[in-house]
């Protein structure tokens, strides 16, 4: 850490709800950040005005990453009032099992849906505007993410325009993969006066559409309102612009504690209103249909006795852009799980449009695309689609060209393509190439094997399982056929083209060639070779650490370095060496991630020739910040820590950086002030670009806040009382009780702390319903026989090299 440095964590802001007679006109017109949202009358659109309602979609919400409402959809005369409707759902699905989510003790509670409908009223009535804020008896139980009914799902794909909605050929690219391939995203959510979504932002920036179909009625008669009951149904929206989204994120760590790439966090009113950007707000009503554009924070706040959506993603070319360049690496570095599958999305839609565009779309094709607006469109989102395939697949090759000896040499097994390869650290789903563990195979007590799959984006910076080496490479698509392909698509490419230019796409080993950089695969390839094994069946205490020899035998090879700025020794693989001819620095990787901004692989390990901090002139350490020609970088923003802790598999570790630390200790100089830095944010956007640590820094509190609003995090056993326990569940299928408690295991990765289960990985199918591909039961597991000769007690292997992602580095 500098001199004289210590900065601490900003204060994390608590829940604050809102009050059930909150006046949201008033509030709009009252604070000057707040604006409403715009608004389209669903009553004037046909099919003469729906080319021009398309359009302004995509300029609005797609291009300008504006929110939008197209309203009273209840008011045509072509919606089903009939089936939208509580009575609908109990009579059709009162019997369903549903999992009803606790906002307040965050876990799950089974019951049936009909018992969860008939006690809206009950739940809603605790809530009044004078004791609304949880400290007594209110409970907030929202039914989230249950399945959307089939009806439903087919009478609002007649309703509402094909250009928005799910799995539509012409509107959502998810229809591209397999059906078994594909996420089911369309879901119901039932609220009640008191329930809310956290500030986040759609999952792997794609489209939201939520629409309100049913809702509570004002009551007539005053006597009959106790508290929400009887109060209408609606929800509050704060919704954020696209372009705002780098200064929100900033807002949201440094002003008020939390990540907003987590989706913890609700923010109260008084945050929004003195926040540096517009907040434009919407209370949904029935037949208000919400289209939020990709990439743009908001949040949600469900009023009055019931409230009943449908709501689904959507996949397009541009939210496949904004994922790949954006999203999917933020996500990663959280752990955030990826359930859309992109990658194969673009891979398979581009095998799909081909087709497509050689039969020129032609009806009697069973590729056919009803509604397709034109071939030039589809011509134009193909080559876009071909620009992300072509990244994808030079960083998937570990191959340099003109090495035909060691591409031959290196060994590669080839899988079954199912779609369900999942990353056992960031959880992100894999496509063709990856790294697998054969000594950390784990098995359940149904005999499914588990195995250590790591993606290359994690293990090129320095996240894997214990043995941190030695891992075998797999792909699941045939290479030769890979390359096959990649050339018909070019070919199609230059045929939509018209020509052959220097803009040309090139061939793929001619643009491997031409690389500026080393591919993602390449830096997998080398690291997998300089890091050390580590058997993880060994306890590390009964290991004799270097003596004195070893040690300066290291020094003198070159295999320890020592650190420019917090002078520790570090292994030499732990430690980025400048390649500058006369300079002899080095820094570790987890100061250069936190002081200036670099990444150990986009930045560092990607390049041929690296040059350190001292001599791009930007190194902030003590010693340099006194020398006048040095200009010392100070981070662009504020980075709270990623602790994966609840969602990583137990046998990972992080060698390179821990990324669990902040970068608190190395903001700028008098802009301790969250609001200051924010403001030099927005106008000093992709000013330069590093980072870095010191020997103190070393040492910063790793605490995470896990449970500050402890009233809120606590169980309150008085409110269980207050919805009785669904007779139909009264006790669960061991007998066991739990469920009738409702004490359930959490499981919603959005919202929830899924448990430190195993990922499933490529050998067993995914269920959505376990947190990270998790083992049903959380059963033990022991080593696989096939791994080790003795077989040793489960996890003993996890207290020694695996504890929560236990790290390894800095």
């Amino acid at each position: 850490m500098p001199p004289g440095r210590n900065i601490e964590r900003p204060e994390r802001a608590e829940f604050k709800p809102l009050p059930p007679d909150l006046d949201i006109p008033y509030l709009i017109q009252s604070t000057p950040n707040f604006e409403h949202v715009t608004r389209i009358d669903a009553r004037n659109i046909n099919s003469n005005t729906m080319p021009d309602v398309e359009e302004y979609i995509h300029d609005h919400v797609i291009k300008k990453g504006l929110p939008l409402v197209i309203e009273n959809w209840h008011l045509r005369p072509d919606w089903s009032s009939w089936i939208f409707n509580v009575q609908w759902l109990m009579q059709n699905h009162g019997q369903d099992r549903i999992s009803v989510r606790d906002l307040k003790n965050q876990v799950d509670i089974p019951m049936s849906f009909g018992h969860y409908l008939s006690n809206l009223r009950k739940l809603a009535s605790k809530f009044h505007p004078n004791n609304f804020d949880g400290q007594g008896k209110q409970q907030r139980l929202y039914g989230k993410d249950l399945d959307c009914p089939q009806i439903w799902r087919q009478t609002l794909s007649d309703l509402l325009p094909q250009s928005t909605f799910y799995l539509s050929p012409i509107a959502d690219l998810m229809s591209s993969l397999p059906e078994p391939a594909r996420a089911e995203n369309m879901m119901c959510y039932v609220g009640h006066e008191g329930t809310y979504t956290p500030a986040h932002k759609e999952m792997c920036a794609s489209l939201g559409q939520n629409i309100m179909i049913a809702t509570s009625e004002e009551d007539e008669l005053p006597s009959n309102r106790v508290g929400a009951a009887g109060l209408e149904g609606s929800s509050v929206w704060f919704m954020m612009g696209r372009e705002d989204r780098e200064v929100i994120a900033e807002y949201w760590l440094a002003q008020l504690g939390h990540d907003i790439e987590v989706e913890k966090h609700f923010a109260s009113v008084e945050d929004l209103a003195n926040a540096p950007f517009t907040v434009y707000i919407v209370e949904q009503k029935l037949g208000d249909y919400i289209l939020v554009p990709p990439l743009a924070p908001h949040q949600v706040w469900n009023r009055g006795e019931y409230t009943l959506k449908a709501a689904w993603n959507r996949t397009t070319v541009d939210t496949l852009e904004f994922a790949l360049n954006e999203a999917l690496p933020k996500a990663g570095l959280v752990c955030r799980d990826e359930q859309y599958k992109n990658r194969a999305i673009i891979y398979e839609t581009l095998c799909k449009y081909l087709r497509v565009l050689k039969s020129d779309n032609d009806v009697q094709s069973p590729d056919f695309i009803k509604g397709l607006s034109s071939r030039e469109a589809l011509a134009s989102d193909f080559v876009r689609l071909f620009n992300l395939f072509n990244t994808i697949l030079l960083d998937q090759c570990f191959e340099v060209p003109g090495k035909e000896k060691e591409r031959s040499e290196t060994k590669v097994e080839r899988i079954d393509n199912e779609y369900n390869v999942t990353c056992s650290f960031c959880r992100a789903n894999i496509w063709n190439r990856f790294l697998s563990c054969g000594k950390c195979v784990v098995q359940g007590e149904d005999g499914d094997e588990d195995c250590y799959d790591v993606c290359i984006d994690c293990y090129a910076r320095g996240r894997s399982c214990g043995c941190q080496s030695g891992l075998k490479w797999i792909e699941q698509e045939d290479w030769n056929g890979l390359l096959e392909k990649h050339e018909v698509f070019r070919s199609m490419v230059i045929e939509i083209h018209g020509t052959v230019s220097a803009q040309s796409p090139k061939k793929f080993y001619d643009a491997l060639a031409e690389l500026p950089r080393k591919t993602v695969a390449r830096v997998c390839h080398e690291q997998n070779k300089v890091r050390p094994f580590v058997d993880v069946t060994k306890d590390p205490a009964l290991e004799s650490d270097d003596d004195t020899a070893t040690i300066n035998a290291k020094k003198k090879s070159g295999r320890l370095l020592i650190c420019h700025v917090c002078k520790v020794r570090h292994e030499a693989w732990k430690s980025a060496a400048c390649t500058n001819p006369g300079c002899s620095k080095a820094y570790c990787y987890g100061n250069l991630w936190r002081a200036f901004d670099m990444d150990p692989c986009d930045d560092v390990l990607v390049k041929y020739d690296w040059k350190c901090p001292v001599c791009l002139g930007i190194c902030s350490c003590g010693a340099c910040q006194k020398n006048p020609k040095m200009k010392p970088h100070h981070p662009r923003g504020t980075f709270l820590g990623a602790d994966t802790k609840n969602y990583v598999d137990p046998r990972s570790v992080e060698v390179l950086v821990d990324f669990r630390r902040g970068n608190l200790s190395w903001l700028k100089p008098g802009e301790v002030d969250p609001m200051t830095r924010l403001k030099r944010k927005r106008s000093v956007e992709g000013d330069g670009d590093v980072s870095t640590d010191d020997g103190h820094a070393r040492h910063f509190s790793t605490h995470t806040w896990s449970a500050v609003n402890v009233q809120e995090a606590a169980v309150d056993k008085e409110a269980a009382p207050h919805v009785p326990i669904d007779p139909t569940l009264s006790t669960s299928d061991d007998g066991s009780g739990s469920e009738a408690n409702g004490l359930a295991a959490p499981h919603s990765a959005s919202e929830g702390h899924p448990d430190k289960s195993m990922n499933n990985g490529r050998h067993s199918v995914h269920d959505d319903s376990l947190p990270s591909g998790g083992k049903p039961g959380g059963g033990q597991y022991t080593l696989s026989p096939k791994s080790f000769t003795n077989v040793i007690l489960p996890f003993t292997f996890n207290l020694y090299h695996s504890i929560s992602c236990r790290v390894l580095s800095d």
